[in-house]
């Protein structure tokens, strides 16, 4: 566009510009979704409709081509006139420099050319010149505004007039540049006059990114999407070419800052002035609430990850029903990190192949652990009170079962803290009392989901590896495998398209509500799930995310997207035999779910009210534990008797 365009200016004399949607552009996907915030904002049912048909009805009552502003209002009752002001206010916040057309403008200037400003608008000329000054069009040599003529580029008079006035001879040594095919391109045409047609920023990124149209079609006349749609279609026109700073900017962008806005007012309402956002989801949520924060509440990123509830309160029984594989993993872990500690631990400590194995160590030498426990939660404790806490904590997290983080700095702290969460998944399965914590949940509907949380994981989870242990005041990470290094070289770049988003929201809306609320969310980051593009899938295609206690089993991303094939093989162990078998297939029905050695059904996994169970030639229950990638071994009475290992093609 921008070469053809500068093609254009170099043959023509005078160059005309469009305002709306070309030199400038609203931060919604539809001029009128305006009047629909506003009725949101300031709680004025049907202002939306009646501010639509009294445009509609200020025309019908006049003989000028235009109106103005003022008699649109006279057409509205009493109770909506005096929003006048606030619907210039808004004009004003919601309008924004198109950076795609902002080029071409600054191309004219250099290139030496007069430049006019055309636009059939209500608005007030004074208005309108302030807002293009503020936007950096300050450089021009006539202003021709229909409501101030009161004739129109619609009808073609207003061209007819420009040509007049400046006394064109050649209508074609004037180039009209505008969004509106009628208006700004045949109207012109007709009256001689070259034009260019340039289609509008929302439709441009309705033809680039597919959910975007899917997105709008779901959500009509709802302001939070229409914002959010306005805000991706600008930043559409900024045209950066980095792939992972502009799906920050699209996708992680609007999830965290409406979370965020969301924290900022519950904040409020709980009178909450210390927040502490857990690493490692809390990262760029910290530094939007940044953003928005005027030091009314001292923000925090601290350190609270599960894997330190365990280590400090050997706590490894936190759920009913907690994984097998989850627990045999805690009890491990608490195995390993103290075992270079003590002595006796040193010399006795078992390599475990059962839970039970490691918890009757534990057990019998608790004495040991808890003192060394103590000593390991006295370095944390100095840790959280360097931090200089103050009354009314909220500590602010994305998703829990178990609330590990906010029962670990409440033991610490000695006091109850406010917890803020995406979404909360902790239910009855928990050994913990909910009803002893205070907490609050973004997701109203407890029946709602993200098709992919692993997205949402990615969407927040900071560029540190995995948090294994916490000494003298910092955390100690694990050993970056190639996973983490992918996310850790990609994530910093995303975070800066998160960041960007929210400037761009709050420099429009700095002291309005945008209603981009918890659903709006659901929906955008659904899509995004459900549907796949070529360059979305090549380049998430390596990005995995590890979801068990020790940051070892990764699932990929956006895992619809992807078609796998797999071959299974069961191993069948016990001492006298070695059995190889290949599943041939695997049969499904309702909640259960068979292999099947020709007719013989070799493994079952029936799932029942959120459990799953396992059974060995139905009969025998199992429970399975991963291994090593890709293989999984289950166990009937602490014998491994069967394995399976399945081979993934992408």
């Amino acid at each position: 566009m921008l070469d053809k365009v500068k093609k254009l200016i170099d043959t023509h004399e005078i160059i005309s510009f469009d305002i709306f949607d070309t030199l400038l552009l609203r931060i919604y996907a539809k001029p009128t979704d305006l009047f629909l915030h506003m009725e949101k904002l300031y709680n004025i049912p049907g202002f939306f409709k009646a501010r639509i048909a009294a445009e509609t009805n200020a025309r019908a009552h006049t003989s000028a081509e235009e109106i103005t502003l003022d008699e649109i209002y006279q057409q509205l009752p009493d109770y909506f006139r005096t929003f006048k002001c606030k619907e210039i206010e808004h004009e004003i916040a919601a309008l924004k420099v198109n950076k795609d057309i902002y080029q071409v403008y600054k191309y004219a200037l250099k290139k030496k050319k007069k430049i006019i400003i055309t636009s059939d608008m209500y608005l007030p000329k004074d208005i309108l010149i302030n807002v293009l000054h503020k936007n950096g069009y300050n450089k021009y040599d006539h202003f021709y505004l229909s409501s101030e003529t009161l004739v129109t580029k619609h009808n073609g008079t207003l061209y007819t007039l420009i040509l007049n006035d400046l006394n064109i001879t050649a209508p074609n040594t004037l180039l009209h540049i505008g969004d509106n095919y009628y208006s700004d391109y045949e109207r012109a045409i007709e009256k001689g006059i070259d034009a260019y047609h340039y289609k509008k920023a929302i439709d441009q990124l309705f033809e680039s990114n597919i959910r975007t149209k899917m997105y709008y079609d779901q959500n009509p006349n709802d302001v939070g999407a229409s914002i959010l749609l306005g805000l991706l279609a600008y930043n559409h026109l900024k045209f950066d070419k980095n792939y992972w700073k502009n799906f920050g900017y699209n996708y992680a962008g609007p999830t965290v800052f409406s979370y965020v806005y969301w924290l900022k007012k519950s904040f409020e309402k709980d009178n909450i002035n210390n927040a502490l956002f857990v690493a490692r989801d809390g990262y760029s949520l910290k530094k939007v609430f940044d953003l928005m924060n005027d030091d009314e509440v001292k923000s925090s990123y601290i350190y609270a990850p599960r894997v330190l509830s365990t280590l400090f309160y050997l706590d490894f029984n936190q759920n009913k029903y907690i994984d097998p594989n989850e627990k045999f993993s805690a009890v491990k872990n608490i195995l390993s990190h103290y075992k270079e500690r003590n002595d006796i631990l040193k010399e006795k400590t078992p390599n475990i192949t059962s839970t039970e194995e490691g918890v009757a160590f534990i057990e019998q030498h608790i004495d040991i652990y808890k003192k060394l426990a103590e000593e390991e939660t006295k370095s944390y404790k100095d840790y959280i009170e360097n931090l200089s806490l103050k009354e009314n904590l909220a500590i602010i997290d994305t998703c829990s079962i178990n609330l590990s983080s906010q029962r670990l700095i409440e033991k610490i702290i000695g006091k109850q803290l406010y917890g803020y969460y995406f979404l909360l998944q902790a239910n009855e399965n928990t050994n913990i009392n909910l009803d002893d914590y205070i907490l609050r949940a973004y997701r109203e509907d407890k029946f709602s989901w993200i098709k992919d949380w692993d997205v949402m994981e990615f969407f927040m989870t900071s560029p540190e590896p995995p948090i294994k242990d916490f000494r003298n005041g910092n955390p100690i990470y694990k050993k970056p495998d190639n996973n983490d290094k992918i996310r850790s070289e990609i994530y910093p770049v995303l975070s800066e398209g998160i960041v960007e988003f929210a400037k761009d929201l709050l420099s429009s809306f700095p002291n309005w509500n945008p209603f981009i609320t918890w659903k709006n969310i659901f929906d955008w980051v659904n899509i995004f799930c459900s549907v796949s593009t070529p360059k979305d899938k090549k380049m998430l295609a390596n990005v995995n995310h590890a979801f068990d206690f020790n940051h070892e089993k990764y699932v990929p991303i956006c895992k619809e997207w992807y078609n796998f094939e797999y071959e299974n093989k069961i191993q069948i162990k016990n001492k006298f035999k070695i059995a190889n078998l290949v599943v041939l297939k695997k049969l499904s029905k309702k909640n259960v779910s068979s292999y099947f050695f020709f007719n013989l059904p070799i493994l079952t996994i029936n799932k029942e009210n959120k459990r799953i169970n396992y059974h060995l030639f139905k009969y025998i229950p199992v429970y399975k534990r991963k291994e090593k990638k890709n293989k999984m071994k289950y166990y009937a009475f602490n014998l491994p008797i069967l394995t399976i290992t399945k081979k993934y093609y992408r």
